[in-house]
C-alpha cells in the first residue's frame, strides 16, 4: 500500500499578518545566529538543513519522518 504525501507546516504560527508569516522564519533564523556560541553553531544555523541544532535536538525532516515511522507524528 502506497503512503500519500502529506503537506504543510510542522508549527502553526498563529497569526494572520502576511507580514510576520512571510518574515517569521528570518527572523527565528536571525535569532538562532546571534544565539550561536561558535563560528560552526553560525555556519550550520545558515547552511545546515532547516531545523538542524548544534546539539542534533531540532525537529529536521530527518526527526520528523522517524517520528511519523514511530507512530508519534500527526
Amino acid at each position: 500500500m502506497q503512503e500519500l504525501p502529506r503537506y504543510g507546516i510542522v508549527k502553526n504560527i498563529e497569526t494572520f499578518n502576511p507580514v510576520r508569516i512571510a518574515f517569521h522564519e528570518w527572523a527565528c533564523i536571525a535569532r538562532e545566529l546571534f544565539a550561536a556560541r561558535s563560528m560552526r553553531e553560525a555556519l550550520g544555523t545558515v547552511f545546515g538543513p532547516p531545523g538542524w541544532r548544534s546539539d542534533g535536538r531540532g525537529l529536521t525532516s530527518k526527526n520528523i519522518r522517524a517520528d511519523w515511522g514511530a507512530g508519534h507524528a500527526n
